[in-house]
């Protein structure tokens, strides 16, 4: 008998004992018949018989575990396919604008940018958000706490503290000419810490926006500020509507931070002459000392924006039978190695007639049926020169259909050391696919992290699977709400996990609310989710971010007809709280 197998065997043993003493203990008329008692069992031969049980309930334990792994993985593959997808490399890139130009220019979201390396390398990314460029720079920041002249505003008796951040057109355009700004996009570009502070006050205390041109001037409300990633159209990943959008939207905040300091001011329609400038004050609920040390015009860049290193490539079509398995393997160009990463679309012909789509992992659009399985592995072979890996699509045909024709589209990325080799590079050549003449240049402005598939065994696959919904949380608390948050740490960051494990108590309570839309209203019942976090591990990383993780992770979790609302409370130096909106599709609440 194996090690392992004499495990289960001793386990399930000392549970039939357990059990037959208990047995004794409730039906002491019958135990006897039986050879037990409430001191164990006597008869040898009940002994051999109950050892025998055991034996093949260990055979049958161990089994079902060596599966677990392979029916984890094919229900989770299945129910959220997402959830397995490997972490692309990511960066954020800068675009500068030629001096010239008196229009703003357009970056579209999915666009392709190639970067070219000093020795002949090169590599595809996709931009990850759109932006519309006017030939602006930053020419100051600062950041001051009162006293200072408020606005006439609403919430004005609670303003504490003002950012400015000053724009000038470009000394290129002269200076009779005119200039329409209709977004701003900011990246926070200080230190991690001061990143941290900025986010948080711009996107949770700004009480409302100033600006000021010319003679002119225009109050804005904070709705005016967009989070990056939550409130625009910024995704790092490519979205399906089978998965888990909020474990996708925690693995891309929590793995790639920076792509999601970024803030949008929108609908501003300001014309700015050449000759003046913009000046944009940030009147927020709180002040903090520290930022005013530390702001200045470097705080902040602009024209910035995240990108992935993944894009899509056209396999080529061929027939599969019915019940037939095709693997199919994905090449490079100039000898580098790509990677099939999701399966887009795939296309089947039935009969001569009638022709479907099978919507796959990472698929955008409506939902379709779909009678496909898929998956992408790597196969490792061993060779006289060596061994080598390669990346091949496995799809498995249909028995109730007889022959069809697979038309895939697949996400590539290329080989896993790109952040390795970009980052070492004496020189990068970037630009994008399409020409944009309007650019002067882009900039590499943050290292690239580098590509990591997730690792996850059996009984994490199970975590996750049993795990989505409230009720566990609600049941269990801390440790149910760290695990699942533990699944989105793809790189196992040891800050991630400290921030995580500073989660101390998790608390629900029901409550009704009063709910609207423009047609009906009503009351609704939810759950008021209290969260208490130890604030020292968040040095480097807004608290306030990581709450609207949690925010929408619960609302997930949460059936469609209730609602969550959550509360941080903090336990560290300086206590506060931070409340944020109840949550529940499109729903608003009183």
């Amino acid at each position: 008998m194996s090690d392992r197998l004499l495990s289960y065997f001793e386990r399930e043993l000392e549970s039939i004992k357990q059990e037959a003493v208990e047995f004794a203990r409730a039906n002491p008329g019958l135990a006897p018949n039986l050879g037990i008692n409430e001191k164990g069992i006597d008869d040898p031969n009940v002994n051999r018989l109950i050892e025998s049980v055991a034996f093949l309930n260990a055979k049958i334990s161990k089994k079902l575990d060596d599966g677990v792994d392979e029916l984890a993985e094919s229900i989770l593959g299945t129910l959220y396919p997402d959830v397995e997808a490997p972490f692309p490399a990511t960066a954020t890139m800068k675009f500068n604008l030629d001096g010239s130009l008196t229009t703003a220019t357009q970056i579209n979201k999915g666009e392709l940018i190639s970067i070219a390396g000093d020795k002949g390398e090169e590599w595809t990314f996709t931009t990850a958000a759109s932006a519309e460029l006017a030939p602006i720079d930053i020419a100051n920041a600062t950041y001051s706490g009162l006293p200072f002249e408020k606005p006439e505003y609403s919430d004005s008796d609670k303003i504490k503290a003002k950012l400015t951040i000053d724009f000038a057109v470009q000394k290129e355009v002269a200076k009779d000419e005119f200039i329409v700004i209709n977004e701003i996009n900011l990246k926070l570009n200080d230190e991690p810490r001061i990143n941290s502070l900025l986010y948080q006050a711009l996107a949770k205390d700004a009480v409302c926006i100033e600006c000021d041109y010319g003679d002119k001037r225009k109050l804005l409300g904070k709705e005016t500020i967009k989070k990056g990633g939550f409130d625009s159209d910024l995704s790092l990943l490519p979205k399906s509507y089978q998965q888990l959008d909020s474990m996708q939207l925690a693995r891309e905040v929590l793995n790639s931070k920076q792509s999601f300091e970024h803030l949008l001011l929108d609908h501003l329609e300001i014309e700015l002459k050449a000759s003046e400038k913009l000046v944009v004050n940030f009147y927020l609920l709180t002040d903090n000392p520290e930022l005013e040390q530390a702001i200045n015009h470097e705080s902040f860049a602009y024209g910035c924006l995240p990108v992935v290193n993944l894009f899509q490539k056209a396999a080529e079509p061929y027939k599969l039978k019915g019940n037939e398995t095709r693997e199919v393997e994905v090449r490079g160009s100039k000898g580098e190695a790509l990677e099939v990463y999701k399966v887009d679309r795939v296309d089947y012909l039935q009969g001569k007639s009638e022709r479907k789509t099978v919507a796959a992992a990472y698929q955008p659009g409506d939902k379709q049926e779909g009678a496909l399985r898929w998956s992408a592995k790597r196969i490792h072979k061993s060779a006289q020169q060596g061994s080598y890996s390669k990346t091949v699509l496995s799809i498995l045909g249909d028995e109730e259909q007889d022959d069809y024709i697979i038309c895939p589209m697949v996400w590539v990325k290329n080989h896993k050391d790109i952040s390795r080799v970009i980052n070492r590079a004496q020189q990068l050549e970037i630009q994008f696919h399409e020409a944009h003449s309007e650019l002067k240049s882009i900039e590499l402005i943050e290292t690239v992290r580098a590509e990591k598939s997730v690792e996850h065994n059996g009984q994490a696959r199970w975590t996750l699977l049993k795990k989505t919904g409230i009720g566990h949380i609600t049941t269990n608390g801390v440790p149910a709400l760290q695990e699942i948050l533990q699944q989105a740490n793809i790189y196992k960051d040891n800050q991630i996990n400290l921030m995580i494990e500073a989660i101390t108590e998790c608390n629900t309570e029901r409550i009704v609310k009063r709910a609207f839309d423009k047609k009906h209203s009503g009351f609704i019942n939810g759950q008021k989710v209290k969260i208490q976090i130890s604030t020292e591990p968040f040095g480097n990383f807004s608290l306030y971010l990581f709450g609207l993780v949690i925010s929408r992770l619960l609302t997930e979790l949460t059936a469609i007809n209730s609602f969550t609302e959550l509360k941080i409370v903090t336990s560290g130096q300086q206590r506060q709280e931070l409340n944020y909106p109840a949550r529940m599709g499109q729903i608003q609440f009183i």
